[in-house]
């Protein structure tokens, strides 16, 4: 699937023209195994990106580099190697000017011819720059005037056909014919098609688009095989046809999307294709912005699924842990109650060891009330152990009763968990299609707009920054996410001056019936914001008790009663059972208090809130409606608070999760 033969060429062609006399500025190492290359003069640049990652490909365009390509959070690098690797490539070409890019014959590999550099650092020799996408593992190459390699990248892990200082040699081709050798020979293409027992394995170098378009533009083929003569002399018509392309074009180059909602690209070709009933067609301008934006998208949904992925084993991991923390504390809570049984077992066996026969699972003796103790024993332990046993026990139950702080921070440790996995669930959620998966309901959209297919990638991208916030906080907490260290000095106290305001937009807002604004958080982050610097100190704050869920703020106007309409009250509190794990049962516990009773422990984990005192109600999901969601302030209704209760309270710390 797409970067093949066909769009190397096309884009070859297209980076030729492009980069013709423009001289090499440097090559920066993007995040994952890719580089990009500057090209001057600085006033009107061009940028080309040799992508070595999982979706390898070339494509450039003039102008400076998207922000797609340098601001979005990206996979752990290569770290310094890649650095390494781009400052040598800088040594040897930068000031040189590119003196061609053309691909090898069939394959997905693009040559980057450099003229000798001139100048105080004159070298009068000429230079090349490969890229190989095929074979695994992708390549970069750095050739010297007479072809040998001079550097590789990835660094080789054994000698072979990339041997630093030997001749360079070209991948070699999957098959003895070319597509164009087969084209030109119609004596060898039928044959083997009529017998082969797929025709796309003659030629795999022209892609699976290419072969699909082909296999449409055949009559209908029949199943068995051999192929008649018929047949496979169509399937050769449309192969030349195909193939004639090859290098010069003309070449038409589309984007193939999905038809149904989200609208990401799926594939990418070099010519007109019918991409099928479920997909749709976008014409490009050119083959680098046709293959860039399938890459950019690949590469987004890649990272996504494998930073899900992560932070869910993480979290899973991490959760189970601290759940059994809390257990094995509240199991030694209850134990404290016993602590003087124990004490007075442990005295009573000391002062009976002569009674007690070696290897005895029990003895029994008289307690101080006169009254017989059977008291168990390990077999395994001589009697005295057996006695220092049940002192020790002793002496662990009353450590549990005194070790409050203790518990309280495994219990805040445990509850900061469930949020940030409920926070990955709603991320997961959040870029999930609309259920029956299309726009209207009535099949497929197969009409697709570039707007729908940007705001797509927009929303996919945002999926994925916020998955990287969540890989941050674990990390910053303590918790190995996806490679990232964590920091095992655990900041309990970030300092005021960090950056309050959370990302990915403002709080959710709503209206309820009596025209009370009603806001809800988005995420851990936006929820500890919204507590405790957007909460005044009457609003009413509510959450579902016990369990994690969006913080749901009551605003409450001037100039009116502070207690609030019985009706608004019921309609928030089902609006945080509706943003919770709660959601879909008939009836909800639902803490809810004064804006004035929240705050954040110190030394708790970034995103708790306390609150107490509190209420609480148990809402009727099926009897009460939820509050109307309106849009960000200034495109709803308007606001009813107007007492600045927006403004951030002064003296709460909020920690950046």
């Amino acid at each position: 699937m797409g970067y093949d033969a066909l769009l190397a060429a096309a884009v070859a062609a297209e980076l030729d023209s492009l980069l013709a006399g423009r001289a090499l500025l440097e090559i920066r190492p993007l995040p994952g195994p890719d580089f990009l290359c500057l090209f001057g003069p600085r006033r009107e640049p061009a940028w080309v990106v040799l992508s070595t990652g999982p979706l390898p490909a070339v494509y450039g365009s003039p102008g400076d580099p998207p922000e797609d390509l340098l601001a979005l959070p990206g996979p752990a690098g290569a770290g310094p190697a890649a650095e390494q690797f781009a400052r040598l490539l800088e040594a040897r070409l930068a000031g040189r000017a590119a003196a061609g890019v053309a691909p090898e014959p069939w394959e997905r590999t693009l040559v980057l011819s450099f003229r000798p550099r001139e100048g105080l650092r004159g070298n009068r020799e000429r230079a090349f720059l490969v890229h190989e996408a095929a074979p695994k593992p992708p390549k970069v190459i750095l050739l010297d005037h007479d072809r040998n390699v001079a550097a590789l990248w990835p660094p080789a892990a054994a000698a072979g056909r990339l041997e630093t200082g030997r001749p360079y040699a070209p991948p070699p081709p999957p098959r003895p014919l070319s597509p164009s050798d087969l084209a030109a020979r119609p004596d060898a293409f039928i044959p083997a098609a009529a017998a082969a027992p797929d025709p796309r394995d003659l030629a795999p170098a022209l892609g699976p688009a290419a072969w699909r378009e082909i296999l449409r533009r055949t009559p209908v083929l029949p199943k068995g095989r051999p192929l008649p003569e018929s047949a496979a002399r169509a399937l050769y018509e449309a192969f030349t046809g195909i193939a004639a392309l090859y290098p010069e074009g003309p070449y038409a180059p589309q984007l193939i999307v999905r038809a149904a909602p989200p609208h990401l690209p799926e594939d990418v070709a070099a010519i007109a294709i019918d991409p099928g009933p479920d997909s749709t067609a976008l014409p490009t301008p050119s083959a680098s912005q046709a293959v860039m934006t399938w890459h950019l998208a690949g590469r987004d949904v890649l990272l996504t699924r494998e930073l899900e992925a992560a932070l869910a084993r993480t979290l899973r991991t991490a959760t189970a842990r601290a759940r059994r923390k809390v257990e094995r504390q509240a199991a030694d809570l209850t134990a404290a109650g016993r602590a003087e049984d124990l004490r007075r077992l442990g005295e009573l066996l000391l002062a009976n060891l002569h009674r007690v026969t070696p290897g005895s699972p029990s003895v029994a003796v008289v307690g101080h009330d006169g009254r017989t103790v059977e008291i168990p024993l390990d077999p395994r332990l001589p009697p005295a152990r057996n006695a220092q046993r049940y002192f020790e026990r002793y002496r662990k139950a009353r450590s549990a009763a005194s070790v409050e702080g203790v518990r309280r921070r495994a219990a805040d440790e445990l509850a900061w968990l469930e949020a940030v996995s409920y926070d990955l669930e709603a991320v997961r959620a959040g870029a999930a299609p609309p259920a029956g998966g299309t726009e209207s309901g009535r099949g497929p959209a197969l009409i697709v707009s570039w707007e729908a297919v940007l705001n797509a990638i927009a929303e996919l991208r945002g999926k994925l920054r916020e998955l990287h916030r969540l890989e941050t906080a674990l990390a910053a907490a303590g918790y190995a996410a996806c490679g990232r260290q964590p920091d095992r000095k655990r900041r309990r106290d970030p300092s005021p001056d960090l950056d309050l305001q959370p990302a990915g937009g403002e709080p959710r807002r709503f209206v309820t019936d009596d025209g009370l604004t009603v806001l809800a958080g988005r995420s851990a982050r936006q929820n500890e914001f919204l507590s405790l610097r957007l909460a005044g100190p009457d609003d009413i704050w509510l959450h579902v008790r016990g369990r994690p869920g969006s913080h749901v703020l009551l605003r409450l106007p001037p100039g009116r009663e502070r207690t609030p309409p019985p009706a608004s009250l019921l309609q928030a509190a089902a609006l945080a059972a509706h943003l919770s794990p709660a959601r879909g049962e008939a009836k909800v516990a639902v803490d809810y208090t004064r804006g004035a009773n929240l705050r954040r422990p110190k030394g708790a984990p970034p995103g708790l809130v306390l609150y107490d005192p509190h209420e609480t109600l148990v809402v009727d999901t099926d009897k009460i409606s939820l509050p109307r969601e309106i849009g960000p302030e200034g495109t709803g209704p308007p606001r009813e608070n107007t007492s600045g209760l927006d403004r951030p309270r002064g003296g709460a710390k909020v920690p950046r999760p």
